[in-house]
């Protein structure tokens, strides 16, 4: 692209040119749709935006070929940045073009550093929340299990009271209990059962009531 169209403030604002064609050679890749000249030095990538410079690709290609000549004389990449960034600075003054930032610079490392920042609260806040999760469901657990150690426990005794009470009461009785069978306690409790034979028709009972009947006609006689 010429330089038509630039006044001389605009062209004095602009780097020294190269002279050289092997930089013209190797600064020459553009990529119009991103409005961007794309340098390339031993590895170093970096670019320069036509858009700052009013979509000027004259003073886009400029500017690139400085840039390209500094890292090439061993300026840091850093530097060259820094350098880029003074040259739109100078050229938007000299036209009269609104400041703006170009991409690459102090914007984007803060852009970075901010959705880093978020991220690590984000991550911090979610292991926060995971470890909330945890001790809560832990200290669940762990009621859980103490009601059941105490209901167990509980149960135990009255288990246990039952058995004593039982074998108070099959000492003092003269007739044989059955054993550990709630079931064989009530038949005998409400009378289905009799107490000493564990049976329905109690054989000692049957004896007393024989006697009785015997009894009965000499009475009469």
């Amino acid at each position: 692209p010429g330089s038509a169209g630039l006044s001389e403030a605009a062209l004095a604002a602009l780097p020294p040119d190269a002279t050289e064609k092997e930089v013209f050679d190797k600064v020459k890749q553009r990529r119009v749709e991103q409005g961007v000249i794309v340098i390339d030095f031993d590895g170093t990538r970096m670019q320069v935006t036509s858009k700052p410079l009013g979509e000027n690709w004259y003073a886009a290609f400029r500017i690139a070929r400085a840039c390209y000549m500094k890292l090439r004389d061993g300026m840091s990449k850093e530097d060259t940045l820094a350098f880029r960034s003074k040259c739109y600075q100078q050229f938007t003054e000299a036209v009269g073009l609104p400041a703006s930032k170009p991409r690459g610079t102090k914007r984007k490392k803060t852009e970075r550093a901010e959705k880093s920042e978020k991220k690590k609260k984000k991550d911090k806040k979610g292991k926060e929340d995971k470890k909330d999760k945890k001790d809560k469901k832990s200290k669940k657990k762990k009621k859980k299990k103490k009601k059941a150690t105490t209901s167990s426990i509980s149960s135990a005794s009255s288990s246990e009271s039952d058995s004593e009470s039982y074998s108070e009461s099959e000492a003092e009785s003269e007739y044989p209990w059955p054993k550990q069978h709630a079931c064989a306690k009530m038949l005998v409790r409400s009378g289905l059962r009799c107490l000493c034979h564990f049976q329905i028709n109690c054989p000692a009972r049957m004896t007393e009531l024989k006697k009785a009947m015997s009894v009965v006609p000499a009475t009469l006689d």
